[in-house]
């Protein structure tokens, strides 16, 4: 599809595509911003579920306006199309990221810690996202985490009008970002989500996704059933207290997970507070070990000047007498 408008947007380029269909850059003249607009493939193309998905995540995540959440601004009808107008977000892909291998641990409470506040914006509209990973979440030139893609989203509580685009037993979403409920083909909550920021976080630490095998029905297998290794054997210099979050927000059983979202960007909130207060502490103890040795190399060098200054009188007297 070549295109050089849609609506009142200048189209300047493609930024992606997927099974939904392709995502462009584009210029919006009377707000004068950029904005990136999704554009879901014509009936025939793809089914109608499908448009109605991305109909649905337009109303889901227009409400929301979070600063870990990528916004949508507007939504389209041209013809058989349909376009949801977002938030351009510059930057890489966490993905991109991790491509060059696991973050340290203060950049990775920095970004989880966004991206659960953005996940509680969310749950507390009824919105879960179904499918978090490292994919949809976006880091600005400033360091900050956005969230991308509702296009999985799903109302936990749905007008009774509302009729449900997931059958009982389907399962929809990435399997490595699934929670066991969801690779089971359960009902979904908040907790879900929770599962699948365990998997993003054991991830940005060790580098390596915790379930992540040759084949999806065996991630599935392994999402069900598996308990990864934990993190601190594979690198012992991640703290306890991550390890433990990591493992609590990684239950199989929902219930033993954290409550909320909140909590866990409260609990990531005090341990980046902890590694600050520990760098300081490090930072001062090193600058009074360097002012330390700084005085000890100076000592050595005024005895230095004074032993030389002694032995030039010294040698002065002798060639006197």
């Amino acid at each position: 599809m070549d295109v050089e408008r849609i609506g009142p947007y200048r189209v300047e380029g493609q930024l992606g595509s997927g099974g939904m269909g392709r995502v462009y850059r584009a210029w919006d003249d009377r707000l004068q911003r950029w904005v990136a607009i999704k554009c879901i493939h014509p009936e025939g193309e793809i089914s109608a579920e499908h448009r109605e998905r991305l109909r649905r995540e337009a109303r889901a995540v227009a409400g929301l306006n979070h600063p870990a959440v990528a916004q949508v601004y507007d939504i389209l009808t041209e013809g058989d199309r349909d376009f949801v107008v977002m938030e351009c977000v510059e930057g890489r892909a966490l993905t991109s990221l991790l491509a060059e291998g696991s973050l340290d641990t203060a950049r990775t409470v920095t970004i989880a810690r966004q991206v659960a506040s953005g996940l509680q914006a969310a749950h507390d509209r009824g919105v879960v996202h179904r499918d978090l990973k490292a994919e949809n979440i976006m880091i600005t030139a400033d360091g900050d985490a956005k969230i991308l893609d509702f296009g999985l989203a799903k109302r936990l509580e749905r007008d009774a009008s509302e009729e449900s685009l997931t059958e009982e037993g389907m399962v929809m979403g990435t399997t490595r970002a699934m929670s066991p409920e969801q690779a089971e083909g359960d009902e979904l909550d908040h907790r879900s989500d929770l599962f699948s920021l365990g998997s993003l976080l054991y991830e940005m630490v060790t580098g390596r996704h915790p379930f992540q095998a040759s084949s999806p029905l065996e991630t599935m297998q392994r999402v069900v059933r598996h308990h990864p290794t934990p993190v601190r054997r594979l690198d012992p210099h991640i703290p306890l207290e991550l390890e433990l979050l990591i493992e609590r927000l990684l239950e199989k059983d929902r219930e033993q997970r954290p409550e909320s979202a909140r909590q866990v960007a409260e609990a990531l909130a005090a341990l980046a507070q902890r590694l600050a207060s520990s760098s300081g502490q490090r930072a001062a103890l090193e600058e009074i070990t360097s002012q330390a040795r700084r005085r000890r190399r100076w000592h050595w060098q005024w005895l230095l000047i004074a032993a030389l200054a002694l032995l030039g009188l010294v040698m002065a007297a002798v060639i006197l007498t």
